[in-house]
């Protein structure tokens, strides 16, 4: 069929809406004259003529029939795919519990809960029947049971722990509310706890907190802004050994006549700690013209001209 006659029949559906084989047969009748052909078709049908099986239709079928059968493909892949991977995962599942069931798990060691009643107790038992508080006789025996020497420095970081306002008395207050705090509601608790206290002041910040204590857990009234120079000598030589360099030379000078009459003031007992940590023993980085106290400055001209 040449180029014309292919043109005609397409332009005659296109005119009429009806399809190649209709078109063919119209052109034909009229030699393919396409003004005739086009006439002839709608005197015959006014009101046009519904296509059956005209190409656009099974054009439009054909798509219709091929997305459904791609949208099948899709679904049965997406399936098998999901599928496959519910099957692995599976598999890990099992693989995985197989593995677990292998290991040897050591049973997990019971802790106990601490018991606050335990600390009631144990007040209770240390305490004064009067007094209802912990009296030295019952410090005493507190610190036989934990293995402390009531003069070793460990009794001193105790009372600061322990919040104690008073030398040689503990409230119930001060006794059962800090060792819980601590999680120690038993002697063998307590005694582990000690090596923690022991440590914690090694830390020069955690030390002057303890050595600040110290001066007011000695005063006999809380009033008072100085302890007696004797007091003062005997918590030095508990508390000092370790950290002071001049120790001896300070308690040598402190036993002389005309200054052991004299107390200790809250600023030089909280100056003296800087001196340690801070000047050399030989007092070559010590400046006069520092503030340092007086007693502390008449300490170094003592320390020089003995030297």
């Amino acid at each position: 069929m040449d180029q014309n006659k292919e043109t005609k029949i397409k332009t005659f559906v296109r005119f009429t809406c009806t399809d190649k084989k209709t078109a063919q047969k119209h052109l034909r009748s009229t030699f393919w004259n396409m003004e005739k052909a086009v006439t002839q078709w709608f005197q015959k049908h006014p009101y046009g003529e519904k296509k059956d099986n005209s190409d656009s239709e099974i054009l439009i079928k054909n798509k219709a029939t091929k997305e459904k059968k791609e949208k099948k493909e899709k679904k049965e892949k997406t399936e098998k795919k999901e599928k496959t991977e519910k099957k692995e995962k599976k598999e890990k599942k099992i693989k995985k519990d197989k593995k677990e069931s292998k290991k040897i798990t050591k049973p997990k060691k019971k802790v106990a809960v601490p018991d606050k009643q335990n600390l009631v107790k144990l007040f209770e038992e240390l305490k004064d029947e009067k007094a209802q508080v912990i009296d030295p006789e019952g410090v005493q025996a507190f610190f036989d049971k934990i293995g402390v020497d009531v003069m070793d420095e460990m009794a001193l970081i105790i009372s600061w722990k322990l919040n104690a306002k008073e030398m040689g008395i503990y409230t119930k207050e001060e006794f059962v509310e800090n060792w819980w705090k601590y999680k120690c509601d038993t002697i063998e608790k307590m005694k582990d706890k000690l090596r923690e206290f022991e440590k914690e002041v090694k830390n020069n910040e955690k030390f002057k907190e303890y050595y600040s204590f110290v001066f007011e857990f000695g005063k006999e009234d809380p009033e008072h802004r100085s302890i007696p120079v004797q007091l003062a000598i005997q918590l030095w030589t508990i508390i000092l050994p370790k950290r002071f360099a001049l120790l001896d030379k300070w308690i040598e000078f402190l036993s002389q006549d005309h200054v052991k009459k004299s107390s200790i003031t809250r600023d030089t007992w909280k100056l003296l700690i800087d001196f340690a940590f801070t000047i050399k023993p030989d007092l070559s980085n010590y400046d006069e013209m520092s503030a340092w106290p007086v007693l502390i400055d008449e300490f170094c001209e003592f320390v020089q001209e003995n030297n």
